[in-house]
């Protein structure tokens, strides 16, 4: 269902791309031999309102795969999170909310030991990765192909 709205959608904007070429070549068209059946002045609104209908309406149509793919995304995030102790879920957690952490401000959130410890597994994990600023690291997701 969700594909068919995203070839609807296409199809929407395809079709007014066509409409606006037309009608731009019908104003060449009639300006250069001085008839028009629609006063020129009046062709910008026109296709100014079509196009703000085919937005909303290509909006609609894409908005709800967005929506359900963040649902999917967030249900996804919440079950790993599941398998997780408490402090490797607050430091994923974290990280999720913001794309880097200071170590130095996971530790003032559940402590000094717990927070190595939670970084030590979670980088023994391939989850995150741990990069030196300072005399503190900076802990931030890693990104990478499943394997």
């Amino acid at each position: 269902m969700k594909e068919k709205n995203i070839i609807i959608a296409i199809i929407i904007i395809s079709v007014f791309v066509l409409g606006v070429s037309i009608g731009t070549l019908y104003v060449q068209h009639s300006l250069e031999y001085g008839r028009c059946a629609i006063p020129i002045p009046y062709f910008i609104p026109i296709f100014a309102s079509i196009g703000l209908i085919i937005g909303a309406s290509v909006y609609y149509f894409i908005s709800s795969k967005v929506e359900s793919c963040k649902k999917l995304e967030e249900r996804k995030i919440k079950t790993i999170l599941k398998i997780l102790d408490n402090d490797e879920r607050a430091v994923l957690e974290e990280l999720i909310s913001r794309d880097e952490v200071l170590q130095s401000e996971i530790s003032r959130k559940i402590g000094k030991v717990n927070a190595h410890r939670a970084i030590k597994k979670l980088l023994m994990k391939d989850v995150i990765e741990k990069i030196k600023y300072g005399k503190t690291h900076k802990i931030r997701l890693k990104y990478g192909e499943i394997e």
